[in-house]
């Protein structure tokens, strides 16, 4: 019984984390360039902008099948850099589940 009651607040503690993207401080007020995921439900779902306001921003949060996702995070860097945080074009597919709200 301890065991449920513990996974049950643990899903709890990271729905928390998961609020919408663009209420995160400092997040663009533009919709991404681009919006991706590795891999299937479970991985990393997020969002790029190539060059907004100067910048050049990564935001990404990772998920969990069913844990939910964790807290969305933030890079930022000068345009036309990649970021340490961004994952290479070749492992990013098309956003199927999240999208820019």
């Amino acid at each position: 019984m301890r065991k449920v009651v513990g996974a049950c607040c643990l899903v709890a503690i990271l729905g928390c984390g998961s609020k919408k993207p663009s209420t995160l401080t400092g997040a663009p007020s533009t919709p991404p360039d681009e919006s991706y995921q590795l891999g299937s439900v479970g991985s990393q779902e997020g969002f790029l902008w190539t060059c907004t306001g100067g910048e050049h921003v990564h935001l990404w949060r990772n998920c969990g099948e069913m844990l939910g996702c964790g807290a969305w995070k933030m890079a930022r860097g000068p345009c036309g850099t990649t970021l340490g945080s961004e994952p290479a074009k070749s492992e990013r597919s098309a956003m199927t589940y999240g999208k820019w709200e």
